[in-house]
């Protein structure tokens, strides 16, 4: 047999999978073993500050899209569910601690409707034409306003 030629392609990925089923459980190396608190501190001392491998790096642009993609969904459980006004109007009063004016929780109302509304399309033009194609065009503008002072501070 010539060395880097898999005669029987079937055969390997059963043999890798016997040696990966084999490993595991009760036969793996670190099976019931644990760290000491001394080693897990001089672990963590060894990656903090300038010795840590993300040390003075930001992400890409791209990469912040990419994982705000990849976390849509999936931080809360609320989101799939509709929320009463009152129950808004709590969270919000919790969250500034300043009331709003009626004018300013109709227009956050409104940009929570395009923002429903730019998911769907996202999610559909996905389907039609690729996650590749649509990442690369902003479907709506919006405004986002200050939560203390209730005025546009960003629009997109």
């Amino acid at each position: 047999m010539t060395r880097g030629i898999i005669p029987d392609r079937q055969k390997e990925l059963e043999r890798r999978m016997k040696i990966s089923e084999s490993k595991k459980g009760e036969n793996h190396l670190r099976f019931g073993k644990h760290r000491s608190e001394e080693t897990r501190r001089k672990i963590s001392e060894a990656k903090k500050g300038e010795n840590h491998p993300m040390f003075g790096k930001h992400p890409s642009e791209e990469t912040r899209r990419k994982m705000g993609e990849a976390m849509k969904g999936k931080c809360s459980q609320m989101s799939e569910r509709p929320l009463s006004a009152e129950t808004r109007r709590k969270m919000n009063v919790a969250r500034t601690r300043i009331p709003v004016s009626e004018e300013i929780q109709r227009e956050r109302q409104e940009v929570a409707k395009l923002h429903k509304q730019q998911r769907f399309q996202r999610k559909l033009a996905e389907v039609l034409f690729g996650k590749e194609i649509v990442g690369k065009y902003p479907l709506m503008e919006y405004k986002v306003y200050s939560r203390t002072r209730g005025e546009p501070i960003r629009e997109n």
